[in-house]
């Protein structure tokens, strides 16, 4: 399957011939484009020539004044491309000295949402770049380009819808292969001089010859593509037509299958060659299965794209595109197609049995007050579809002694009564067959009488993989992996063919220049420095990726990397631009990735707000300015996702092993456990709501926490079971299981196909569950066929919408973890003498996960705890309803008596006592005891618990491997590490850095909470029982700064204190009744928005609010709407945290406790500077 010779990476990169720049204007560049290639260029071999005709001036009437014209009378100031005052990009092929494929394109933007250039006639190889308000029109009428010696010239003439056709003329020199000199646009006889920049570079071949292509369109609900070989068609297939997914929508089995087409009926017709090059007409009939097919009419234009023609003969609308039937992927299309579609398969007996199981799993969260509004808005008309039973969440009935839940379906009803009007579907789900579902409930009094008016509500059932018949094959190596790798070759080679000049641009300073081109772009360089197959693909990508991410650290010039369009919040800098920098770290060993991110994660650490997530920012700003949000109307929300900062924060903690930021970790992982992990709710930030106000769920920021979970959560919050629930839930909101799978719920930034395939693949490794697998696969396989089956792009035309959300590292990183799982050698896990964690669930307050960590010897407990980490109170009644990631009531472990449980290879019975601290203040713990009867399935546990009179729930876990021998960190949470603040800010966590086994420092910290320590002695054992430790502190306090009303000059003020770093920061806003700002689809309201808005700055004695997000406020308080029912109007909201004064001094601390495996947990005795002693608890983790 592998050619090195002649690679398609060549293609991609064409041999880069990259030499120092020695011109001085280039001398003092912020990056020096890498030679990759040190060979001379082939004169005899076609050449591509990139130039970049720099601006003449920022106004037309500087350019025709500078150049002795009138503005108002020269023929070209009414040119629809503004050509004379735009930069220009100019290129060619030239083959044996002859020009194929010119163009000279207007660069105005490079955000357009697809590759409109092309398809409306420019020659231009690149993405997405925008003309003029989409007049794209480019007829190149004369083009020439010589190069003699080193001398490189040429000239134009090209028309652009406008008056006259535009005239540019061009000469520079070639400095190895780089090209620099003038250029100018011609007005009227006149010249008007520019910069030229430019580059030569080796290429595989010029024109796209149409006799001689590989054609990909879509026609009549089939995808088809076509080769012609001598202008005869010599080949085609087609498959079923891609649709597009939502949930519930089917793709059945003929979308796994290949159909067989005579195209021999087909005629091209060549058009005379023109300036622009040779393009054509494809007519004539298509066989399909023995149905002839009448393909009307398709014009092929010079640059590779086919357009239907109307009956009018103007191109209609884009068809298709076109490569040369030379180019080293395109030609390998049949193998593609025949690869990938190759029908289905049968579930094996192993995967049934899994999935009759895992069908009936609850996946919401049990309801509870922190789960209202996810409970109301999963039922509505968004959200109402499950594949896994619901929780229904009826209203209490006075009078009422139990409730009758009746269940009807398409020839099926069933029943079943609770003594709660809450209730899961569980004891019915399997029998429920997939379609429209009533649920109603009856509440029925002690004689059983009904009572009160019956509550219903419609759901859909959607079907689990192990009610679908056929599924798609899985894709075998090197197959698949050459299948993986054609995205990124693709990305290099077409769509982002033109970003290496563009470091050029960048360096030589034009202005206007080359701004904001990684908002939106996938850089293909690191996954080709990885995973390339030959020392020169590597190599040539390694040198691209340098430049790339180069360009990323001088051209975004914020603090955090917050650059523009989608990407302008905090979480971007890890979720975007620092997943692109650790990828890279990755691929190419070059440390500065994480040498720059660290400074951006140290700054991101900073406004870390006391929820433990961060809030509402007002773009690419130098210090904190919470006033405006980038969010579309009816999409407010209190703090960013926190899923986005801890697959961030661990990955970079792992990678650059690197412990400085665990306690902002550990407080993105205390939000998300009192926020999302318990409401069940995962906004989709940075996207819109709907007109009824609900906030749809979106995957990003759940399967970022997934990530993090299966990859660099530390011992502690690691769960696998736990992660597990956490990934059917995913399954549960987005994915439509059928013959090919699909997925919904994406973001501007994740599709999110691959990587739940690749979480899945997760999953199977750490618990052996063939289910997991064969979702995997299925899912793999279906991001693979859900694709252009040519090149590999995630649509057939370009859409830099689509691309920018399609990261093709993941493909590859998925397969490169199949390959080492079927390699590995299958371990059998031993309970008995090992780490072992069960959760089981609703054994707190009948909503709560009970997560038990027993630590086994010979059979016994020999030490163990118990945690909880979502029961916590309800600070406000909101989506996010935990305010404060600590609480004074706060329990960071419980304790238990597992005295009288037994393990052996059979599984875990016996009693377990646990003692339970509610999270109320002055609560005192209960003792809870749950009979066990768990036993060992695959890598995992699972069974039940009881306690008292309750039902049996469900019980999940997972054997731990062995604990680390020798480790490099080990940290831990304590409770109460200072006084005199308020709880959020007295706890502390402490880290241990350790080499050879041996303590090299300990550190004390909570970011951004009002104080610093510095470590004056610390003296610390540990064996893998215990753990005891000893320091002294010294402990500095801090004021906090924000930006409310009150502090002098504030603006001034809060800057001063920002770039000082002299005080913490706490973010203040505040939604008035109504924003200044409204949605355009709500325009004839704006007159009543803007008067309550005057009416809050009159209430401000007339300053304004400034403080304002200027969203459109949600009603409050929101856990209480119900679609249809519900005050429109909205309320007021603050966003406000209280803080205290921390006492400052010496601070002396002795932790005493036990290790679990990798888990330590323990009392810690704080002495403060008044000389008082305090108790509390500490618990974290090894690594």
């Amino acid at each position: 399957m592998s050619n090195t010779n002649h690679h398609p990476i060549m293609n991609t990169q064409m041999k880069l011939l990259y030499q120092p720049i020695l011109l001085a204007s280039l001398a003092s560049a912020s990056f020096t484009l890498m030679a990759a290639d040190a060979s001379p260029l082939d004169l005899n071999a076609p050449l591509q020539i990139q130039l970049w005709s720099g601006p003449a001036g920022t106004t037309a009437s500087e350019v025709f004044t500078k150049a002795g014209l009138d503005p108002k009378t020269n023929p070209e100031a009414g040119d629809p491309t503004d050509l004379h005052r735009n930069n220009v990009l100019i290129g060619c092929y030239l083959v044996k000295g002859a020009v194929e494929r010119p163009f000279v394109t207007p660069y105005l933007t490079l955000y357009s949402p697809g590759g409109p250039l092309g398809q409306f006639g420019s020659n231009a190889p690149y993405g997405f770049f925008k003309i003029n308000d989409g007049k794209q029109k480019e007829t190149v009428l004369e083009f020439t380009c010589t190069l003699k010696g080193t001398t490189l010239s040429g000239r134009s003439r090209v028309d652009y819808g406008g008056k006259v056709p535009i005239e540019t003329v061009w000469e520079g020199t070639l400095n190895g292969s780089t090209v620099l000199g003038t250029s100018a646009v011609v007005v009227a006889g006149k010249r008007l001089e520019r910069p030229l920049v430019g580059l030569v570079r080796q290429a595989v071949s010029g024109w796209i010859d149409p006799a001689n292509a590989v054609y990909s369109f879509g026609f009549q609900d089939l995808d088809f593509v076509v080769e012609f070989s001598g202008g005869k068609a010599v080949g085609a297939l087609a498959r079923q037509l891609v649709p597009e997914w939502r949930p519930g929508q089917s793709a059945g089995q003929k979308m796994t299958e290949l159909v067989e087409v005579d195209s021999s009926a087909l005629n091209l017709t060549l058009d005379p060659p023109s300036a622009s090059g040779r393009s054509g007409q494809i007519s004539g009939n298509l066989v399909v299965g023995g149905k002839s097919l009448a393909l009307g009419k398709m014009k092929v234009l010079p640059n590779g794209y086919t357009c239907w023609i109307s009956t009018d003969n103007n191109n209609d609308k884009v068809a298709g595109v076109v490569y040369s039937n030379t180019d080293p992927v395109a030609k390998r299309w049949r193998e593609w197609m025949t690869g990938l579609y190759t029908g289905t398969q049968e579930l094996s007996q192993e995967v049934l049995a899994e999935s009759a199981q895992e069908a009936s799993f609850d996946a919401m969260p049990a309801p509870s007050l922190a789960t209202t509004f996810t409970h109301c808005h999963r039922t509505s008309r968004r959200q109402g579809t499950y594949l896994y039973p619901p929780w229904m969440d009826f209203q209490v009935v006075p009078g009422a002694a139990r409730y009758r839940f009746e269940i009807s379906a398409e020839k099926h009803t069933s029943t079943f009564e609770s003594v709660k009007p809450q209730a899961s579907l569980r004891p019915v789900w399997l029998n429920i067959p997939a379609g429209g579902v009533t649920v109603s409930c009856t509440a029925l009094d002690g004689s059983g009488n009904p009572v009160g008016e019956k509550q219903k509500r419609e759901i859909q059932k959607r079907k689990h993989i192990g009610e679908i018949k056929f599924l798609n094959k899985s894709i075998p190596d090197p197959l698949a992996t050459q299948l993986a790798l054609r995205y990124p070759r693709a990305l290099a080679e077409y769509p982002y063919n033109y970003w290496m000049l563009f470091g050029l641009v960048q360096d030589a300073k034009f202005k206007p220049g080359v701004d904001n081109v990684f908002g939106c772009l996938r850089s293909p360089y690191h996954a080709l420095a990885r995973w390339g197959e030959s020392p020169d693909e590597r190599a040539n990508a390694k040198a691209n990726a340098e430049i790339f991410f180069n360009w990323i650290a001088n051209e975004d010039k914020t603090v955090m990397w917050l650059n523009h369009g989608y990407k302008v919040h905090y979480w971007t800098t890890l979720q975007s631009w620092g997943r692109t920098a650790m990828d890279d770290f990755e691929a190419t060993g070059k440390k500065d990735r994480l040498e720059i991110l660290e400074k951006k994660i140290t700054t991101l650490s900073r406004i870390q707000q006391p929820s433990g997530s961060w809030t509402l920012a007002g773009g690419p700003v130098d210090y904190p300015a919470w006033q405006g949000c980038f969010s579309f109307a009816n999409n407010a929300w209190l703090d960013h996702n926190a899923g986005a900062y801890t697959l961030g924060l661990g990955r970079y903690r792992r990678l650059a092993n690197d412990g400085k930021f665990l306690d902002a970790e550990t407080k993105a992982n205390h939000w998300l456990a009192r926020n999302s992990l318990r409401t069940g709710w995962w906004e989709k930030q940075a996207n819109q709501g709907d007109d009824e106000y609900n906030r749809p769920n979106a995957s990003a920021m759940l399967m970022d926490h997934l990530f993090y979970l299966v990859e660099h959560a530390p011992a502690e919050v690691a769960n696998v079971a736990a992660t597990e629930d956490l990934a059917r839930y995913c399954e549960d909101l987005f994915v439509t299981w059928d013959t090919v799978p699909g997925i919904d719920g994406a973001t501007m930034d994740d599709i999110g196909k691959s990587r739940m395939a690749l979480i899945w693949l997760h999953l199977y490794q750490q618990t052996g569950k063939a289910i997991y697998f064969a979702k995997a696969e299925a899912m793999f396989t279906s991001y693979m066929q859900i694709r252009d089956q040519v090149m590999g792009l995630p649509e057939r035309a370009f859409s830099r919408y689509i691309a920018q959300n399609d990261e093709p590292w993941h493909a590859l990183t998925y397969l490169e973890l199949r390959r080492k799982i079927q390699t590995a050698k299958p371990t059998i896990a031993n309970p008995t003498n090992s780490m072992l964690v069960l959760n089981l669930d609703r054994a707190a307050e009948g909503s709560e996960r009970v997560t038990l960590l027993l630590d086994c010897t010979s059979g016994k407990v020999a030490r163990a705890i118990a945690t909880t980490p979502t029961w916590q109170p309800v600070d406000i009644p909101f989506t996010q309803p935990g305010r404060l990631h600590f609480h004074d009531q706060t329990a960071l472990f419980h304790r238990v008596d597992a005295s009288s449980v037994q393990v052996d290879e059979n599984g875990i019975t016996g009693n377990v006592t646990v003692h339970l601290t509610g999270p109320t203040v002055g609560a005192k713990p209960i003792p809870t005891t749950f009979v066990l009867a768990v036993k060992p399935d695959h890598r995992v546990l699972t069974g039940t618990w009881t306690s008292g009179s309750a039902p049996a729930t469900q019980v999940a876990g997972e054997i731990r491997p062995t604990a680390i021998a020798a480790p490099k960190r080990i940290h831990a949470e304590v409770a109460k590490a200072v006084i005199g603040g308020e709880a959020w800010q007295n706890w502390g966590l402490v880290r241990y850095e350790l080499k050879d086994g041996k303590i090299q420092s300990t550190a004390l910290s909570n970011n951004n909470s009002g104080w610093r320590a510095a470590v004056d002695s610390a003296e610390t054992t540990f064996n893998k029982e215990s753990f005891t430790s000893t320091f002294k502190v010294t402990v500095t306090a801090r004021k906090f700064a924000d930006n409310t009303y009150g502090a002098p000059d504030y603006k001034e003020y809060r800057k001063a204190a920002w770039i000082e770093d002299s005080m913490d920061w706490l973010a203040y806003w505040r939604i008035g009744r109504c924003p200044i700002r409204s949605p355009a689809w709500k325009r004839p309201a704006h007159e009543a928005f803007l008067k309550a808005a005057k009416d809050d700055q009159a209430m401000e004695g007339g300053k304004g609010n400034k403080f304002d997000p200027q969203i459109v406020p949600l009603p409050w308080p929101e856990h209480t709407r119900i679609p249809g029912v519900e005050d429109k109007q909205g309320g007021k909201l603050e966003y406000l945290t209280s803080s205290q004064p921390v006492t400052p001094g010496t601070y002396e601390y002795k932790l005493d406790g036990q290790r679990l495996g990798d888990v330590i947990a323990g009392s810690v005795t704080m002495k403060g500077p008044d000389g008082k002693e305090i108790i509390s608890q500490f618990f974290g983790g090894v690594e």
